[in-house]
């Protein structure tokens, strides 16, 4: 959901490009490539039942990093089948139609200020790789959703994996498990975008939503996978019957888009017990 666009620049130096040559990148355009794809429809549909129906007031943390200079950002063709897709929420749908079907830029802060989602927060700051900066961007979007109930996290790829610890080149594009954690601790409940990647999906869900859980203790976690794309509710019990309200609805209005699994703690001590 990130892309580059032009004249949207982040004033950041940068040290050595990817192929290691000695030229200093002065400037990097911030990625908002993926702005109204097919995932971001799924994605904003989902959102905006949340706080429309469960009356949640989210905090979107956009996860935004320098641009990778990939020609990502295609799978809008959704949009000219209006007849299999509009039906879902039709006021998304001709908004991101009239945007990114009509060649308007592909920038996050058009859906921002759009106010498509109700009391939605957000954090659009630019993440890097470095442990001080994530700590400083995490510390940041923590005292500005201090009055909201979910945070969204929306990384490149999702969840850490061991080849991108926290620090690496890259990691900024995965959210760390302890930070997953810090948030969760500070009262919010979680809604988190994770890429699936190569993997066999039957053992690959069950075993993220194992992670999270006994990472954070959560009361409930709640899985909704679509072909490309998985979303992890990490729960507190006073969020869980609003989310589980609006996944109903969810249901109804986005026919066989989503594929849901649930595991509440009690679940998950079994399973970990066995």
């Amino acid at each position: 959901m990130k892309s580059v666009i032009p004249g949207t620049l982040q004033s950041i130096p940068q040290g050595k490009n990817d192929d290691n040559s000695s030229k200093t990148i002065r400037w990097c355009r911030v990625k908002h490539q993926y702005f109204g794809d097919i995932h971001d429809y799924r994605k904003y549909g989902l959102l905006r039942l949340l706080a429309r129906i469960g009356g949640l007031r989210i905090g979107l943390a956009w996860m935004l990093t320098p641009d990778d200079y990939r020609a990502d950002g295609g799978k809008i063709d959704y949009l000219t089948s209006p007849d299999r897709w509009r039906r879902a929420d039709p006021d998304l749908f001709d908004f991101l139609s009239g945007t990114v079907a009509k060649g308007s830029p592909r920038n996050l802060s058009t859906f921002e200020n759009a106010s498509l989602i109700p009391q939605a927060v957000y954090h659009s700051d630019l993440l890097g790789d470095k442990h001080a900066e994530r700590t400083t961007y995490m510390d940041s979007m923590i005292s500005r959703f201090s009055e909201l109930d979910m945070v969204f996290f929306d990384p490149d790829n999702g969840l850490e994996v061991r080849s991108r610890p926290m620090g690496r080149k890259g990691s900024s594009k995965y959210l760390a498990i302890s930070e997953a954690t810090k948030v969760f601790g500070a009262g919010k409940s979680l809604l988190i975008f994770q890429h699936f990647g190569r993997v066999k999906r039957e053992a690959y869900i069950p075993a993220q939503m194992e992670r999270l859980g006994l990472a954070t203790g959560a009361a409930k976690i709640v899985a909704l996978a679509t072909p490309n794309v998985l979303f992890l509710f990490v729960l507190h019990w006073e969020h869980a019957v609003a989310v589980d309200h609006s996944l109903r609805i969810l249901s109804e209005r986005w026919p066989g888009q989503f594929t849901k699994t649930s595991m509440t703690a009690a679940s998950l001590s079994a399973s970990v017990q066995a």
